[in-house]
């Protein structure tokens, strides 16, 4: 995007955007430009998007002035809050409810975060990938000899709570190796659980409008429990977070996350 871009997108609806977000946008090569990103940086785009909900609503509930749509993905929304650019960026998904009077629960992370460079962005790639569940009676863990996105892909609409019970992601190479998993993806028809490791922090999924009652869905460990929260029971979004997560080289997606509190030692 240019400069004479950006003033454009500016002045189209009488704003001014966080320098941070300006200095991310100019470094976004033009659109015509193949790039492993997806953010907009076709200001064409970002100037149809925001008049559009300005004019049209968020899926006929009313966009209020304030709120400025700075990515589109799948027909769902990156905003920010120009009242307060500090509350971070927030994630509309067209099969959730949204609120424009209160939309905290859609926060997806800081403005810092999203406008990142690809390069601090994108961890070392994964090199191993196993899946653990019970095979005669005996609990066996299996190593993929391909941890392409297609392989595990594959490995995780295969789960079925028993026979393969996890789909686990490695950065560094090796059979079950030392590193803790990066991400690891447990569970079958019953939900799914899906955990990741960034940095030295483990988080898992969260649906806050889920009722918190304990579910079980380890046909592996019928008495084992899991908070109703912590479940994911569509198959094809738990596949969307993988695929991101391979995209990114391990970005928590735009799902809500509940970063894991280690007990006191």
């Amino acid at each position: 995007m240019t400069e004479s871009e950006f003033a454009l997108l500016e002045s189209t609806f009488g704003v001014t955007l966080p320098a941070i977000y300006r200095e991310f946008a100019l470094s976004l090569p033009p659109p015509d430009v193949e790039q492993d990103r997806w953010e907009c940086a076709d200001v064409s785009e970002l100037i149809r998007e925001n008049q559009s909900l300005r004019d049209d609503g968020w899926y006929d509930i009313p966009w209020p002035a304030h709120l400025f749509c700075i990515g589109a993905h799948d027909g769902n929304h990156f905003f920010i809050d120009l009242t307060d650019p500090s509350k971070g960026v927030f994630y509309a998904n067209h099969e959730e409810e949204f609120d424009p009077e209160d939309f905290s629960a859609l926060h997806s992370g800081s403005l810092e975060e999203f406008c990142a460079p690809s390069q601090t962005r994108t961890p070392a790639p994964f090199a191993s990938a196993w899946t653990a569940g019970v095979s005669e009676g005996t609990m066996t863990v299996t190593e993929l000899p391909d941890f392409s996105l297609e392989a595990v892909e594959a490995a995780v609409r295969r789960l079925d709570g028993f026979e393969t019970a996890e789909v686990s992601l490695s950065r560094s190479p090796g059979f079950m190796p030392l590193e803790p998993a990066a991400l690891t993806i447990s569970g079958g028809p019953r939900g799914y659980f899906i955990e990741a490791m960034v940095g030295d922090d483990t988080f898992h999924f969260h649906d806050p409008k889920a009722s918190p009652h304990p579910l079980k869905i380890f046909a592996i460990d019928p008495e084992l429990e899991l908070p109703g929260q912590s479940i994911c029971h569509d198959l094809e979004e738990v596949i969307k977070v993988l695929g991101y997560f391979f995209d990114t080289g391990g970005d928590l997606p735009w799902i809500q996350w509940v970063k894991e509190i280690a007990p006191n030692n």
